[in-house]
C-alpha cells in the first residue's frame, strides 16, 4: 500500500509538472487514483492547520522536497501557496458567491502568465513568461479542483458537528453523509444526548 502511494504521488508530480502530458498519456486506472490523490490533497490543504502540516507533507510532498525549499515546510505551504486565498475561493464556490476578483491567480496558476522583470545589466524591464512547469504542482491541482467543484464534478461536504468547520469528500458519492470523521459523529451524537438530559 505504501509503494503504491509513492507510484501515485510521482504519477501525480509527473502530470501536473508537465503541461504537454495529459490523462491520455496515463493508463485509466493510474487516471483515477491521481484523481482522488488531487481531490484528498485539495481538501486536506483546505483543513490544514499548522500541527497537520509534517503529516500533509509526508503524504503530498516529494521525498526529499524540504532540500528544496528556501522556507520551512509550514511556511511554504500555509503562505507561500495561499492556503487563505484558496479557502475563500472556495467557500464562495461553496455559497455560489462569483470569484472574479480570484481569475487572474486561478489562470495564472493553471495556464502560467507573463511578468516583468528588471534587467540590471540592461538597466530596463523586460517580460518573461513564467510557464506552468514552474508553478507548484500543488498550486496547479488544487486550482483545478476548484474548477471541477464549480462545475459539480467533485461532490464535498462540511461537518455538521458543533466547533468543526472541516470540509469533506463523502465516502461514497451522492450518499448523505453529515460528519468528517467518526470521532466527530460520535462527539456530536454526545453531545445531543446530553442536551436532551440523557446520560451515556
Amino acid at each position: 500500500m505504501k509503494n503504491d502511494v509513492k507510484e501515485v504521488r510521482k504519477a501525480f508530480y509527473r502530470l501536473y509538472s508537465n503541461p504537454v502530458l495529459c490523462d491520455n498519456d496515463i493508463l485509466k486506472p493510474m487516471q483515477k487514483k491521481i484523481a482522488k490523490f488531487r481531490n484528498e490533497m485539495a481538501i486536506d490543504f483546505y483543513n490544514l492547520t499548522k500541527k497537520d502540516v509534517p503529516e500533509f507533507a509526508k503524504k503530498y510532498l516529494p521525498d526529499g522536497a524540504e532540500l528544496f525549499l528556501d522556507i520551512p515546510i509550514d511556511d511554504y505551504l500555509i503562505n507561500r501557496l495561499g492556503q487563505s486565498g484558496f479557502k475563500r475561493i472556495l467557500d464562495k464556490i461553496l455559497s455560489g458567491e462569483s470569484v472574479g476578483e480570484w481569475l487572474g491567480s486561478l489562470t495564472k496558476n493553471l495556464l502560467g502568465f507573463i511578468q516583468e522583470d528588471w534587467d540590471q545589466e540592461k538597466q530596463r524591464y523586460h517580460l518573461v513568461v513564467v510557464r506552468p512547469e514552474n508553478i507548484s504542482q500543488i498550486l496547479r491541482a488544487t486550482c483545478e479542483f476548484l474548477y471541477l467543484l464549480s462545475n459539480d464534478e467533485v461532490e464535498v461536504g462540511r461537518c455538521g458537528a458543533e466547533g468543526c468547520n472541516r470540509l469533506f469528500i463523502p465516502a461514497v458519492r451522492g450518499k448523505a453523509q453529515l460528519f468528517c470523521n467518526n470521532a466527530c459523529r460520535v462527539r456530536e451524537y454526545r453531545r445531543k444526548k446530553k442536551l436532551e438530559g440523557i446520560i451515556l
